[in-house]
């Protein structure tokens, strides 16, 4: 764990996913105190994220089983839409937030090494009005399609 201010290897910051937080990942407490933004549609529950300036809405799924659900999603921000993928907990409510967490380490440490495309990118963490915290990510070449 991060002692004395000190930042470890497992230091991270969610700011670049939609989440104003950075800490340690080995630090239990702090992951409990997160709080994940949430702007589920209450009208139509494939619009994921529903905000004037932004849109997730899933358009079909692609795989499933004991990891949780993948979704195929059009997200639009801005003037920008494109084809991305949600990841969703098997159990309404729970939460992904660790393995978000996980795999942005996993991501930023292989892009340092050369291998910018080895693992998916975390575009998003958000929560769902089930309290699932669900993640949105990047299509890799030869993923999933």
């Amino acid at each position: 764990m991060c002692k004395d201010e000190k930042k470890c290897r497992a230091w991270i910051s969610l700011d670049s996913i939609g989440v104003q937080a950075q800490g340690c990942l080995r630090d239990d407490s702090w992951l409990k105190s997160l709080n994940m933004p949430s702007s589920h549609s209450i009208f139509n529950s494939t619009v994921y994220i529903d905000l004037p300036t932004e849109k997730l809405t899933a358009i079909k799924n692609v795989a499933h089983g004991t990891f949780g659900n993948i979704d195929l999603a059009v997200y639009q921000s801005g003037a920008t839409s494109s084809e991305l993928y949600v990841k969703r907990p098997i159990i309404p409510g729970k939460s992904l937030l660790y393995e978000a967490c996980i795999q942005k380490l996993v991501g930023e440490q292989l892009s340092t090494i050369g291998f910018p495309t080895g693992a998916p990118r975390i575009v998003k963490l958000f929560k769902l009005r089930d309290n699932s915290v669900v993640l949105l990510w990047n299509n890799l070449q030869g993923q999933l399609h």
